[in-house]
């Protein structure tokens, strides 16, 4: 998938208009952050092998969920909007775990997080 197919996808999944002009500009930002951390790390050391790519577009795509809800639970209907159209894994896990980094289990259930849906 390109960018091009990517945001089509957005849209046909029926997200809005600032949705995706959101999830462009956070992928945008994303594949800059990964490039600077990949370019900086390659003369320090040991290479950090990075998926440019995959950063972008787990990026573009990590707010489809939201045309089906817009609670925190977009996140994991984003993943099962992912998978059922047989995404890349490392897409669909972005897009899965783009919510409620570092939050301790007990208080993600607290939130009423569901649990992921991936297998892997």
């Amino acid at each position: 998938m390109n960018e091009k197919d990517a945001i089509a996808f957005l849209i046909s999944s029926g997200c809005s208009t600032d949705v995706v002009e959101h999830c462009r500009a956070v992928a945008e930002y994303a594949r800059k952050i990964a490039i600077n951390i990949r370019d900086n790390a390659s003369g320090k050391g040991d290479p950090i092998n990075i998926d440019v790519d995959a950063v972008f577009m787990g990026a573009l795509l990590h707010d489809i969920g939201r045309s089906k809800t817009h609670d925190i639970n977009h996140a994991v209907a984003g993943a099962r909007i992912a998978m059922d159209n047989s995404l890349d894994n490392k897409i669909v896990k972005i897009i899965e775990r783009h919510i409620g980094a570092g939050i301790p289990k007990e208080e993600a259930s607290n939130l009423g997080l569901l649990k992921k849906i991936t297998c892997l």
